[in-house]
């Protein structure tokens, strides 16, 4: 226990809606985090659409979890949380880098309970990215961590600038998406898939193009 207020909410799995923060109001929480374009199905996505700053319903602080865009296929964007157990630490560099060129008032990171330990045994190798996370943040005179309770306080003394920000959607590009993969490669299929297939499509290229040579001569 912190014998502080509690004064900010997330809803489990962003499943949240307009209801959601008026009950919030009655119960004095003045900050939500369940905004998340990752999960448009989401209600609360439906109803105030796509947003990646800080801004303000209806006096409630709405801090959405920053994410950014992968990259993209076509017209479709693969977009991801920024978070503590799913982001590598070039990409957690490469947000924090953009959110300083367009003057971004707050990155929200996600992390769970169980983030670190999960049934008791703790990630070394994790905790040592976050280690070196935090280093980065400290080391660096433009971005400043605060709790949630400061940024809410800064918020309300900053109201206008906090309203008027423009939209921010960081992209890190597939090179540190394939990078993450290969430092992640052991922690579950899809990565070992995406780091095989650029492989063997290479591997496959230069065989048919091997091929072609030999059949032109």
């Amino acid at each position: 226990m912190t014998l502080r207020p509690t004064i900010a909410h997330r809803a489990g799995a962003f499943e949240a809606d307009l209801h959601t923060l008026g009950g919030l109001r009655k119960l004095g929480l003045f900050v939500d985090a369940s905004l998340s374009p990752v999960f448009p199905q989401t209600e609360l996505v439906q109803q105030l659409g796509v947003r990646n700053r800080p801004f303000y319903v209806d006096g409630i602080l709405e801090l959405p979890v920053t994410y950014y865009t992968q990259g993209g296929i076509g017209s479709r964007k693969f977009l991801r949380l920024v978070d503590v157990e799913a982001t590598s630490l070039r990409e957690f560099k490469s947000v924090m880098e953009q959110a300083k060129i367009h003057d971004v008032s707050a990155v929200n990171v996600l992390m769970h309970s169980f983030s670190f330990v999960r049934d008791g045994v703790p990630n070394e190798a994790l905790m040592e990215r976050f280690d070196r996370f935090l280093k980065y943040v400290e080391d660096d005179p433009e971005i400043h961590s605060s709790t949630t309770t400061e940024f809410y306080l800064y918020a309300k003394d900053h109201l206008s600038a906090v309203q008027n920000e423009k939209p921010f959607e960081p992209i890190t590009g597939w090179w540190l998406t394939y990078l993450r993969a290969v430092e992640d490669i052991g922690e579950g299929w899809r990565n070992f898939i995406f780091v095989v297939t650029p492989a063997f499509g290479t591997i496959g290229a230069a065989l048919l193009g091997f091929y072609c040579f030999r059949h032109r001569r």
